[in-house]
């Protein structure tokens, strides 16, 4: 089975350029949610390798998100990434708190996918 990269953001601009990003990583099966909500009940369903989160959702932040992975015991098998569009220091600090990797938006791509890259193979 293919690895399961999660990438969850409300904005879809943000979710179409991580889609075509993340689309040549070779065998691993990318899967787009446009919320917290969406993304934890894709989490419930398949093994999750990898998640990229935004952070400012509707209903449920990335930062909630992720103590949701924990708790009910379906963190990704690889890692997290938070990108945000917030400032830095917050933020980033509650994502590193919980053993998540942090990018500032706006991202670049490539860096984002190639952290994602590492996690796959170094997870």
């Amino acid at each position: 089975m293919p690895p399961v990269v999660l990438v969850v953001d409300d904005a879809e601009e943000w979710r179409t350029m991580l889609r075509l990003a993340l689309g040549t990583l070779g065998d691993a099966k990318v899967v787009m949610a446009e919320n917290a909500a969406a993304a934890l009940e894709a989490a419930r369903r398949e093994a999750v390798a990898v998640l990229v989160t935004d952070v400012g959702m509707p209903g449920m932040s990335g930062i909630e998100l992720l103590d949701k992975l924990k708790a009910e015991g379906i963190w990704p098998a690889r890692g997290a990434i938070v990108v945000s569009g917030e400032e830095a220091g917050a933020v980033e600090q509650a994502a590193r708190a919980r053993g998540a990797s942090f990018f500032s938006k706006p991202a670049s791509m490539i860096e984002v996918k190639r952290a994602v890259e590492r996690l796959l193979r170094d997870g």
